[in-house]
């Protein structure tokens, strides 16, 4: 995994979205990149099991098809936040 997936990682971590975009600007296609990858976990999956969710919105409005995305584990982003205990509410 290069560099940036892992600044990727830690934006969904820390549920940054400026540290999203930041990333972003420096590769336009590192979500496809990921959405090409059949089991992942996604910055979809990190930030829905931290419970970020403007970040998890603003990664679906960018890549919508990581939602359904599964992770090594079979289980999606909402499957994780409500494994965690977070609200599907606000989703």
């Amino acid at each position: 995994m290069d560099e940036r997936h892992e600044r990727l990682r830690g934006a969904a971590q820390a549920g940054n979205n400026d540290a999203l975009y930041a990333v972003i600007r420096e590769g336009a296609y590192l979500l496809d990149g990921i959405d090409q990858i059949p089991f992942f976990d996604t910055p979809l999956h990190i930030a829905a099991a931290a419970g970020h969710t403007d970040f998890a919105m603003e990664i679906m409005n960018l890549k919508p098809s990581l939602a359904l995305k599964l992770n090594h584990d079979g289980f999606s982003p909402i499957q994780l936040a409500l494994q965690n205990g977070r609200s599907l509410v606000s989703w």
